[in-house]
């Protein structure tokens, strides 16, 4: 049976970035807003919202959601490791300058609202 698609998504977040899982659901959250089809204005693709190209990752690949949250685990944990901290990770991950501020804000911000949503509903 298929899982639906919340489960899914999840599960690769807790398979692909165990460290954290809630940040990397806020990261897709703000992302691609949980839409595996989302297209990014410069050409990114998937929930983690990755440009075909970079990242050793093509579009083909990008499309399956697995691949696009591995990928996406493997470049936000070599981002953290390079900038030496979860805020500055994030920033690495969008870019550089105030957007890239911005973001990294928006995502922790997402984090916490995840987290206090499960504790207000453990499982």
């Amino acid at each position: 049976m298929a899982l639906p698609a919340a489960e899914f998504v999840v599960r690769l977040a807790n398979v692909h970035f165990p460290e954290d899982p809630e940040l990397l659901l806020a990261l897709i959250g703000v992302e691609s807003h949980y839409n595996v089809w989302c297209r990014g204005t410069a050409g990114e693709v998937g929930l983690c919202q990755i440009r075909p190209g970079f990242h050793g990752a093509s579009a083909a690949d990008l499309i399956d959601p697995e691949a696009n949250v591995r990928t996406a685990a493997r470049i936000l944990r070599q981002n953290i490791r390079a900038a030496g901290s979860i805020e500055g990770g994030l920033r690495r991950y969008n870019g550089t300058g105030e957007a890239a501020e911005r973001y990294a804000a928006r995502v922790l911000a997402e984090r916490s609202r995840l987290g206090a949503a499960a504790s207000a509903n453990p499982s």
